[in-house]
Formats: C-alpha cells, sequence, structure tokens
C-alpha cells in the first residue's frame, strides 16, 4: 500500500487504512490517495473494489485508490506504472507511506488481499505480531529511523473482546512543509484606512464634482508585484501605474504587441523588396529566424536523444512494450532524468508497432512536439 498525503493539514484526508492492515493515521496526516500494488490485475483488483459492498466506509473510499496498470520488476525493484492524471504532479511537500504486507488470495470483511500477522511463525503467516486481531498485519513501513518505527507498531493493543482493540497509529514521511498563504506586507487595517482616505479626498469640495465633471468612484489602492503599496493622491495614477496580472507595466510591449509589429515590418520589407505575387528569399528566410525558439530548438534535440536510446534499447530488449525514461536511466543511456526545458514532460510511444515516437507534452497536457 503506497499512502499519499497532499497537503498535510489537520482533519483532512483519510485517517483509516485498507482492511486487514489494522493500521490508523494520525489526524494530521490523513491521505487524498493511495496506490494499491498487487499481484493480480488491475481489472480483478477494481472488480474486487467494487463488490466488498459489507465495508460501507470502504466503498466510499473507491474514487481514492489507484490501480496501477503495469508493473516492472527489476532486481530489488517494482516498479508500478500509474496514469499521471489520476494523481497529479507529486509536489516536494507531498507526505509518503508505503506499508509492506504479506500477499493473500482471499479477501474477507477483516482483509483485503493481505494475511495475518501471528504470534509464531508458520509455513504460511509471518510471526511477531499476537493471535487476537488488533495487532499490525504490517512487516515493513517508512519512518525517520528505526526507534521511531519500532513506537509506531508497537503502540497497540490486541485482546480476545474485539471492542476492546486499539490499532497502531503512524503518520506519514515528509521531507518539506506545505506552502502557506501569502500575507500583505501592509497591514490590513493600514490599508482600509488609505483607502477611506481616499473616498473621502474623492467627495471633497475640491474635487471634480466643483469642475463639473462627472465624479470618479473611489478605486481601491493598488500593489504591485511584491505586495507594497503603490502611493499616488491620483486614483487614475495609482491605476495607470499598478502592473497587470503578467507583471508587465503598461508601457512595456507584451509579446503579442512584438509580434505584431514584427510581423508588420516584414510585410512592409516584402512589398518593398519582393516582385508582385512572390516572396524574395531573404524575408524568408528573415521570417524563418524570427520563428525559431531556442527552447524548442533545445527541447528537440533532447527528445532525438531519448529516442536514440530508446531504439537502441528496443532492439536490445524487444520483450519490454513499456519503454520509459527510467528504462533508459536504468539501462545507462542517461544518468539523470531529461527535462524539456519549457517545463514539459517526455514520453515514448509505439513500441508495439516497432515504429518509436517520442511526445513531449506541456505542464497542460498538451502536446507540443515529437520526434519519430
Amino acid at each position: 500500500d503506497i499512502y499519499i498525503d497532499k497537503d498535510h493539514k489537520a482533519g483532512s484526508g483519510v485517517t483509516r487504512t485498507l482492511p486487514g492492515r489494522n493500521v490508523n493515521f494520525r489526524i494530521d496526516s490523513g491521505w487524498e490517495n493511495m496506490v494499491l500494488v498487487s499481484p493480480r490485475s488491475r481489472e480483478t483488483v477494481i472488480k474486487t473494489i467494487k463488490n466488498k459492498t459489507e465495508d460501507m466506509e470502504f466503498l466510499a473510499l473507491e474514487t481514492k485508490i489507484i490501480v496501477p496498470s503495469f508493473y516492472t520488476v527489476k532486481r530489488y525493484q517494482i516498479v508500478a506504472r500509474i496514469d499521471r492524471k489520476t494523481l497529479g504532479d507529486p509536489q516536494p511537500w507531498w507526505g509518503w507511506q508505503a506499508l509492506v504486507l504479506c500477499n493473500d488470495d482471499r479477501v474477507t470483511s477483516n482483509s483485503f488481499y493481505n494475511r495475518d500477522v501471528v504470534s509464531f511463525k508458520t509455513n504460511y503467516k509471518f510471526g511477531g505480531g499476537a493471535d487476537y486481531d488488533g495487532d499490525p498485519n504490517v512487516l515493513d513501513l517508512l519512518s525517520p529511523d528505526k526507534s521511531t518505527q519500532y513506537r509506531w507498531l508497537s503502540n497497540y493493543r490486541s485482546h480476545p473482546d474485539a471492542r476492546k482493540n486499539r490499532y497502531a497509529v503512524i503518520e506519514h514521511v515528509y521531507t518539506e512543509k506545505a506552502p502557506q498563504k501569502q500575507e500583505f506586507s501592509l497591514p490590513h487595517k493600514d490599508y482600509l484606512k488609505i483607502f477611506a482616505e481616499m473616498a473621502a479626498d474623492s467627495s471633497s469640495p475640491g474635487s471634480s464634482k466643483k469642475s463639473g465633471a462627472a465624479a470618479m468612484p473611489p478605486t481601491a489602492p493598488q500593489m504591485d508585484r511584491n505586495g507594497q503599496l503603490i502611493q499616488s493622491s491620483d486614483t487614475s495614477a495609482a491605476s495607470v501605474s499598478s502592473f497587470d496580472r503578467r507583471g508587465l507595466s503598461p508601457s512595456e510591449p507584451t509579446r503579442n504587441q512584438n509580434e505584431v509589429q514584427s510581423s508588420a515590418a516584414v510585410n512592409e520589407t516584402d512589398m518593398v523588396s519582393a516582385p508582385a505575387g512572390k516572396t524574395s528569399r531573404a524575408v524568408k528566410e528573415s521570417r524563418k529566424s524570427e520563428q525559431v525558439d531556442p527552447q524548442m530548438t533545445e527541447c528537440r534535440s533532447r527528445m532525438e536523444q531519448i529516442l536514440k536510446a530508446a531504439v537502441d534499447y528496443h532492439t536490445k530488449s524487444p520483450q519490454d512494450e513499456n519503454i520509459t525514461l527510467l528504462d533508459l536511466i536504468y539501462a545507462g543511456y542517461f544518468k539523470e532524468n531529461l527535462s524539456c526545458p519549457a517545463g514539459g514532460k517526455y514520453a515514448i510511444y509505439g513500441e508495439e508497432t516497432g515504429k518509436l515516437k517520442v511526445r513531449c507534452f506541456n505542464p497542460s497536457g498538451v502536446e507540443h512536439g515529437y520526434v519519430e
């Protein structure tokens, strides 16, 4: 079981685990998603989840359980692949917990594909636990250190009367704190005070009403990109000097404006230097050079490197029908994961047809380039 806490907030997420694990998470360490790694097929596991109707709380977790679609076993590693859209992009502040269990083909009211840990080992069960239901059926888990793991898993009560059982309480393991809300650099009371003064100024006898012009409604003070107040006695001036959502001053040309100006300049050159109905070679080269994106050029170069390595890997390992960058790294083609300079992600397709293609998807999931 791989449990994931995405926000590290008290009262958020699920604190219980799947049936038969006999551990719970702390109230401030609940999970939003979990990945169920099993030797059974994805279809079998999903069907079993839907059919486990005697546990209504478990049925409510159906949308939070992610079942991998493919596994790769390499020496001492089990790689489980899931659809990124079902989990999202992992963030540095996420908490993780992995429970190692003993596999069992049976699913009962008190277990879900896992075997009990009993007092003394047998041919089919691990020892070191208790013979009554209440002790953790967990062989190993993530913890900051050995003493913490021992403290977590030994703090339970197993009793013949199930009502007196108390499950062990565990936590996720975190490497970073979740980001906090950013506050204004100006206290809100001072902010409202300035706003009230500006409103009073706009309605004073010396305002625009005296000259006969229509009175403008007071405008809230403007903040710059760093959260600092833009000081101005004129509300319209404050609005003009503020930055727009892209962080550009109105006096600075936007990217679209630059593109329009560049396009107009090219069209003008085209009209002067080219015969009617034709475009000069110099103008074509000028347009071509303007359209070159250094990041896209580097992205294409990296995709070509990945494609070359994937072709060689596929030739040597034709039985692998799902090649990933992780496979190429393990095989020694790359020392680290290659990423798009524009923030995109690479994916390899076409292993089953023999015609490999490397595609790059931007952070929104839209393809913006490929090589094959």
